[in-house]
């Protein structure tokens, strides 16, 4: 949404200039919005957070499991990636 851009702007996260997919890397919004659509799949994947996993390790296993799939997907000779989070 291109109303949330002034968090990233502000670096609520702290990802500002340090995720690639964060901006300013990223592109605008309009840039990330042709970008996902140019796809005709997705894959949507969501952790459930255990009582006894704290918010950072449930996020870190999230991203581990997320790039050991998209590391076989590319195996498998799929190349064409474009992985997003949310958080």
């Amino acid at each position: 949404k291109p109303e949330y851009r002034k968090f990233c702007e502000e670096n609520q996260c702290g990802c500002y200039n340090v995720n690639p997919a964060c901006p300013p890397e990223c592109g605008t919004v309009e840039t990330m919005k042709q970008r996902v659509f140019a796809y005709e799949k997705a894959l949507i994947l969501q952790t459930i957070q255990s009582k006894d996993m704290d918010y950072k390790m449930a996020k870190l296993a999230h991203n581990k499991l997320t790039e050991q799939l998209a590391s076989k997907i590319m195996e498998s000779g799929n190349t064409d990636l474009l992985i997003m989070s949310a958080g």
